[in-house]
Protein backbone atom coordinates (compact mmCIF):
# COMPACT_ATOMS: atom_id res chain seq x y z
CA UNK A 1 0.00 0.00 0.00
CA UNK A 2 1.02 3.80 -0.39
CA UNK A 3 0.28 5.14 2.75
CA UNK A 4 0.68 8.79 1.47
CA UNK A 5 -2.35 7.85 -0.58
CA UNK A 6 -5.05 6.60 1.85
CA UNK A 7 -6.87 8.34 3.41
CA UNK A 8 -7.63 7.82 6.75
CA UNK A 9 -9.70 4.97 7.98
CA UNK A 10 -9.89 1.15 8.31
CA UNK A 11 -8.65 -1.92 5.31
CA UNK A 12 -8.77 -4.96 5.83
CA UNK A 13 -7.60 -8.08 4.18
CA UNK A 14 -9.53 -10.47 2.27
CA UNK A 15 -10.31 -13.82 4.43
CA UNK A 16 -8.85 -15.64 1.38
CA UNK A 17 -5.47 -14.01 1.04
CA UNK A 18 -4.92 -14.06 4.56
CA UNK A 19 -5.57 -18.11 4.47
CA UNK A 20 -3.52 -18.34 1.11
CA UNK A 21 -0.53 -16.98 3.28
CA UNK A 22 1.89 -19.43 4.55
CA UNK A 23 3.11 -17.66 7.61
CA UNK A 24 -0.15 -17.23 8.68
CA UNK A 25 -1.40 -20.34 8.64
CA UNK A 26 1.74 -21.74 10.79
CA UNK A 27 0.21 -19.47 13.30
CA UNK A 28 -2.93 -20.10 13.20
CA UNK A 29 -2.59 -23.36 13.28
CA UNK A 30 0.34 -23.97 16.11
CA UNK A 31 0.20 -26.88 18.15
CA UNK A 32 1.51 -24.76 21.33
CA UNK A 33 -0.91 -21.95 20.03
CA UNK A 34 -3.87 -24.66 19.95
CA UNK A 35 -2.85 -25.72 23.29
CA UNK A 36 -2.72 -23.02 24.91
CA UNK A 37 -6.73 -21.79 24.29
CA UNK A 38 -7.52 -25.44 24.51
CA UNK A 39 -6.72 -25.09 28.28
CA UNK A 40 -8.33 -21.85 28.57
CA UNK A 41 -11.78 -23.02 26.88
CA UNK A 42 -11.57 -26.42 28.41
CA UNK A 43 -11.97 -28.27 25.02
CA UNK A 44 -10.13 -28.37 21.65
CA UNK A 45 -11.13 -24.94 19.92
CA UNK A 46 -13.01 -23.76 16.66
CA UNK A 47 -11.35 -21.09 14.74
CA UNK A 48 -14.14 -19.37 13.59
CA UNK A 49 -12.65 -16.19 11.94
CA UNK A 50 -9.80 -14.38 10.57
CA UNK A 51 -9.10 -10.89 9.62
CA UNK A 52 -6.14 -8.57 8.57
CA UNK A 53 -6.66 -5.04 9.37
CA UNK A 54 -4.79 -1.77 8.72
CA UNK A 55 -5.79 0.99 10.31
CA UNK A 56 -4.29 4.44 8.66
CA UNK A 57 -4.76 7.76 10.47
CA UNK A 58 -7.85 8.63 12.76
CA UNK A 59 -10.62 6.51 11.32
CA UNK A 60 -13.25 7.05 14.52
CA UNK A 61 -13.84 3.02 13.56
CA UNK A 62 -15.95 1.29 16.38
CA UNK A 63 -12.86 -1.27 17.46
CA UNK A 64 -11.03 2.26 18.82
CA UNK A 65 -13.87 2.93 21.50
CA UNK A 66 -14.21 0.71 24.50
CA UNK A 67 -16.19 -2.29 23.65
CA UNK A 68 -16.46 -6.02 24.52
CA UNK A 69 -16.70 -8.57 21.83
CA UNK A 70 -20.06 -11.24 21.92
CA UNK A 71 -18.92 -13.82 19.54
CA UNK A 72 -19.80 -16.39 21.79
CA UNK A 73 -20.69 -18.07 25.35
CA UNK A 74 -16.05 -18.65 25.43
CA UNK A 75 -13.75 -17.34 23.35
CA UNK A 76 -10.19 -15.82 22.64
CA UNK A 77 -8.85 -13.80 20.19
CA UNK A 78 -4.99 -14.17 18.91
CA UNK A 79 -3.41 -10.45 17.68
CA UNK A 80 -0.21 -10.51 15.88
CA UNK A 81 1.06 -6.92 15.05
CA UNK A 82 2.34 -7.41 11.65
CA UNK A 83 4.73 -3.73 12.04
CA UNK A 84 6.17 -1.97 14.95
CA UNK A 85 3.33 -0.38 16.97
CA UNK A 86 4.30 2.03 19.77
CA UNK A 87 1.33 4.72 21.45
CA UNK A 88 1.19 6.22 18.17
CA UNK A 89 -0.02 3.34 16.16
CA UNK A 90 -3.18 2.70 17.88
CA UNK A 91 -1.84 -0.04 20.33
CA UNK A 92 -4.45 -2.69 22.06
CA UNK A 93 -5.71 -1.64 25.42
CA UNK A 94 -7.04 -4.15 27.26
CA UNK A 95 -8.91 -3.66 30.53
CA UNK A 96 -7.83 -5.92 33.12
CA UNK A 97 -10.51 -8.17 34.92
CA UNK A 98 -13.10 -7.26 32.94
CA UNK A 99 -13.74 -10.16 30.80
CA UNK A 100 -14.70 -12.30 34.74
CA UNK A 101 -17.68 -10.11 34.94
CA UNK A 102 -21.21 -9.25 33.41
CA UNK A 103 -21.95 -7.02 30.52
CA UNK A 104 -22.50 -4.13 33.03
CA UNK A 105 -20.76 -0.93 30.99
CA UNK A 106 -19.75 0.61 34.76
CA UNK A 107 -17.30 -2.09 35.42
CA UNK A 108 -13.96 -0.90 34.86
CA UNK A 109 -10.13 -2.62 34.65
CA UNK A 110 -6.52 -1.49 35.08
CA UNK A 111 -5.77 -0.63 31.36
CA UNK A 112 -3.18 -2.42 30.07
CA UNK A 113 -1.46 -1.13 26.84
CA UNK A 114 0.15 -3.31 24.31
CA UNK A 115 2.87 -2.59 22.12
CA UNK A 116 4.80 -4.57 20.54
CA UNK A 117 7.51 -5.42 17.22
CA UNK A 118 6.68 -6.72 14.35
CA UNK A 119 5.45 -10.55 14.90
CA UNK A 120 4.87 -9.69 18.58
CA UNK A 121 1.59 -11.62 19.19
CA UNK A 122 -0.80 -11.87 22.60
CA UNK A 123 -3.94 -13.91 23.26
CA UNK A 124 -7.20 -12.04 25.05
CA UNK A 125 -10.33 -13.22 26.22
CA UNK A 126 -12.54 -10.13 23.87
CA UNK A 127 -15.29 -10.32 26.28
CA UNK A 128 -13.33 -8.03 28.60
CA UNK A 129 -13.59 -4.26 27.65
CA UNK A 130 -10.81 -3.54 24.85
CA UNK A 131 -10.19 -0.94 22.11
CA UNK A 132 -7.93 0.16 19.86
CA UNK A 133 -5.97 3.59 21.09
CA UNK A 134 -6.43 6.17 17.92
CA UNK A 135 -3.76 5.94 15.28
CA UNK A 136 -1.78 9.40 15.03
CA UNK A 137 -2.32 11.07 11.64
CA UNK A 138 -0.19 10.00 9.00
CA UNK A 139 0.54 6.83 11.01
CA UNK A 140 -0.60 3.42 10.57
CA UNK A 141 -0.94 -0.20 12.54
CA UNK A 142 -1.12 -3.57 10.50
CA UNK A 143 -2.68 -6.55 12.81
CA UNK A 144 -3.85 -9.82 12.17
CA UNK A 145 -6.52 -11.28 14.58
CA UNK A 146 -7.15 -14.94 14.74
CA UNK A 147 -10.41 -15.98 16.70
CA UNK A 148 -11.67 -19.31 18.27
CA UNK A 149 -14.47 -20.44 20.44
CA UNK A 150 -16.43 -23.42 21.40
CA UNK A 151 -18.08 -24.40 18.24
CA UNK A 152 -19.73 -23.44 15.22
CA UNK A 153 -20.20 -18.98 15.20
CA UNK A 154 -23.37 -18.41 14.52
CA UNK A 155 -22.11 -14.50 13.79
CA UNK A 156 -19.09 -15.58 11.43
CA UNK A 157 -21.37 -18.10 9.50
CA UNK A 158 -24.19 -15.20 9.03
CA UNK A 159 -22.24 -12.23 9.39
CA UNK A 160 -19.14 -12.42 8.03
CA UNK A 161 -20.02 -15.12 5.54
CA UNK A 162 -16.76 -16.61 6.46
CA UNK A 163 -17.52 -20.47 6.21
CA UNK A 164 -19.20 -19.93 2.76
CA UNK A 165 -15.66 -19.56 1.39
CA UNK A 166 -14.20 -23.29 1.92
CA UNK A 167 -10.53 -22.06 0.77
CA UNK A 168 -8.87 -24.76 -0.91
CA UNK A 169 -5.08 -23.50 -1.72
CA UNK A 170 -4.02 -22.74 1.62
CA UNK A 171 -1.04 -24.19 4.24
CA UNK A 172 -2.91 -25.57 6.83
CA UNK A 173 -2.30 -29.69 7.24
CA UNK A 174 -5.87 -30.95 6.55
CA UNK A 175 -4.47 -34.16 7.13
CA UNK A 176 -3.78 -33.50 11.23
CA UNK A 177 -6.89 -34.97 12.85
CA UNK A 178 -6.62 -31.44 15.30
CA UNK A 179 -6.69 -29.03 12.38
CA UNK A 180 -9.88 -31.07 10.63
CA UNK A 181 -11.46 -30.48 13.50
CA UNK A 182 -9.89 -26.87 14.51
CA UNK A 183 -10.63 -25.33 10.88
CA UNK A 184 -13.29 -27.78 9.82
CA UNK A 185 -15.74 -25.06 9.12
CA UNK A 186 -13.03 -22.91 7.08
CA UNK A 187 -11.09 -24.90 5.00
CA UNK A 188 -11.49 -28.43 2.68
Amino acid sequence: YQSRTLPSKIYSWSITDILRCESISQVASNPLIIDYVSNYLGCLPTCYSMNCMLSFGTSHHGTTVRHRDQDDFKFVCLFVYLNDVDISKGPHIFEKGTHLHSGNDKTYGPEEVIIGKAGEGFITDTWGYHRGAPVANGKGRICLWIRYGLYDNWTSRVADKNFEIKIKDHHIDMNNEMNKYVFRFMLE
